[in-house]
């Protein structure tokens, strides 16, 4: 006998076979294990066959999908857009397979039903729903339809209906909502609540104003659709104001069609003169970066918050194009010229001031420069603008504009973001292509390494970028003066002439003065106010001769 294993193992040589001991418990329990399975088998083996014929068959049920309102929009517009006809339903569930799935039944029967619930899908006014984490942002899409969910209490929706109301009525009169201010505003309804629903009233333990939280606030906003909006266009007055500035424009309006059309006025000798106030470093303070950066830097630029004006002047007509524009630079010498800086940039001047801004005493240069304002040999040139501080030098300088055969009209206050060319679209696209120049002369300075390292005077260097000076900026404003001015739209329009005859300053491209020529927003002010629109043109038709200085002459 010799051991194996823990177990004793047969030698044939040595013992008879009563001597050879038991097997182990280890392989009793798997003998027995083997036994049983043995007679499962044996078990099953007398149960009789079920024909294939007559089996069952087991239904393989398709992946259940709940479309977002998005995409439910999106089949519905497209049968809008091929009509409703004879088999539309189910070449719509072909088309947006990717939406309802490739099993043509079951797809045709859910567009049919998508299609006739249209009216409320269509009326859903949240379709996402934007979280923003650390480092992330994440866009929901809403699949249940509007409504779903628990019912609210009935003081919220009495308060909700008062609270938009409200909402809507804030808004019109222009005040600035906030948060801070809804929350007030729904306390306010409270107070005044003559209804079963006050300030005092308690809910739950706790009284309805105490509700009234942050919270709370963020609740309403999301069940009214209300969002945070940046401004946008000019600030908003009083009703009583807007029409009084609307007026003024149809009396405006009226008058020059009365000046073009009846050719009192050469449309070559009409001209629209404006400034903007431009930066050494045109910094909007927003960076690209990274998701998740805790901190964004970037280069400052020796001298780059120190401000200038640009000084630009349209003409309309046959040849419209952009006069030789003026800089005026920040100087508190108001020095001309200013030493490095000469004054040989074609298609460009400059002055300086001590605030690079338009003041009287820069006006009269201006006024003055043979460059930007050359003495014609023709009739007086009509120099359209609006009425801010510095231009107001042109009522001390009636002789001077007699003498260079000027005369300055001033338009309607509070009105130039409607009746002023370069306002329009001209000074903006400007400054577009200032930014991507100097974008591009940024690149430069920091593959050149251009930096502030030497220290100026004793004082400690700044490592900041190089400013390329005053006479790069000269070429900067020359060269996107001269682009923006022989920009031409696809059909081959100057972009002058085409802000010049939107603002009623030029006759339309037939050579006709006409309302339908002018932006929308004038032509609902003339639809609105068509008696101001008539007497402006039958008091320019009694006008026998204007002076040198004309229109609106309060700020």
């Amino acid at each position: 006998m010799v051991e194996g294993y823990g177990g004793a193992v047969r030698c044939f040589n040595c013992v008879t076979v009563s001597a050879i001991p038991s097997a182990s418990p280890i392989k009793h329990a798997f003998n027995k294990q083997v036994a049983s399975a043995q007679e499962a088998m044996d078990v099953r083996s007398s149960v009789p066959t079920i024909p294939g014929s007559i089996r069952a068959k087991s239904k393989v049920r398709d992946t259940q999908r709940v479309n977002s309102v998005v995409e439910r929009v999106r089949v519905i517009k497209w049968i809008e857009e091929h009509g409703v006809q004879k088999g539309v339903f189910a070449a719509a569930a072909r088309a947006h397979s990717d939406v309802v799935g490739r099993n043509l039944h079951n797809a045709t029967m859910k567009v049919t039903r998508w299609w006739k619930e249209r009216e409320s899908i269509k009326e859903a006014t949240r379709v996402s729903v934007t979280q923003v984490q650390e480092g992330m942002k994440k866009r929901f899409y809403v699949k249940a339809a509007s409504g779903r969910g628990p019912k609210p209490a009935d003081w919220i929706i009495w308060i909700y209906q008062e609270l938009e109301l409200e909402f809507r009525r804030m808004q019109r009169l222009g005040v600035k909502l906030s948060f801070q201010l809804i929350a007030q505003i729904a306390r306010y309804i409270l107070a005044a609540s003559t209804g079963p629903f006050t300030t005092d009233t308690i809910l739950e333990g706790r009284t309805l104003a105490s509700r009234i939280d942050t919270s709370w606030v963020q609740r309403f906003c999301v069940k009214k659709n209300i969002v945070m909006r940046v401004q946008s266009g000019k600030l908003k007055v009083s009703l009583a104001k807007e029409e009084e500035i609307a007026r003024n424009i149809a009396e405006h309006l009226g008058e020059v069609k009365f000046l073009l059309s009846s050719g009192k006025v050469a449309e070559d000798m009409v001209s629209n003169m404006d400034e903007t106030h431009m930066l050494f470093d045109m910094d909007n303070k927003r960076c690209l970066g990274f998701r998740g950066q805790e901190s964004m830097t970037y280069l400052d630029v020796v001298g780059g918050g120190e401000g200038m004006t640009l000084i630009v002047k349209l003409r309309g007509g046959s040849n419209p194009r952009i006069e030789p524009a003026m800089l005026v630079f920040q100087n508190a010498n108001c020095s001309y010229p200013i030493a490095g800086v000469k004054d040989d940039v074609e298609g460009i001047t400059y002055r300086s001031g001590p605030k690079g801004w338009m003041d009287k005493r820069v006006f009269k240069e201006w006024i003055e420069s043979d460059m930007c304002n050359p003495v014609g040999s023709g009739d007086a040139e009509w120099i359209f603008m609006d009425n801010a501080g510095g231009h107001k030098a042109a009522e001390d300088l009636a002789d001077l504009l007699q003498e260079r055969k000027k005369k300055v009209k001033f338009l309607p206050a509070n009105s130039t973001h409607l009746t002023q060319p370069a306002d329009s679209f001209i000074i903006q696209m400007i400054k577009q292509e200032w930014r991507t120049q100097w974008e591009e002369k940024k690149l430069d300075l920091v593959n050149k390494s251009a930096f502030k390292q030497k220290p100026k005077n004793g004082s400690s260097w700044s490592g900041k970028l190089l400013n390329p000076g005053k006479s790069f900026y000269l070429q900067l404003a020359a060269h996107c003066v001269e682009k923006v001015s022989a920009a031409r739209d696809e059909d081959g329009i100057s972009l002058v002439r085409k802000a010049m005859i939107r603002c009623g300053l030029a006759k339309n491209l037939n050579g006709v003065w006409e309302e339908q020529q002018l932006k929308p927003e004038l032509q609902a002010i003339i639809d609105l106010y068509r008696e101001d629109f008539t007497r402006g043109y039958n008091q320019a038709a009694m006008l026998e001769g204007p002076s040198s200085v004309e229109g609106e002459q309060s700020v």
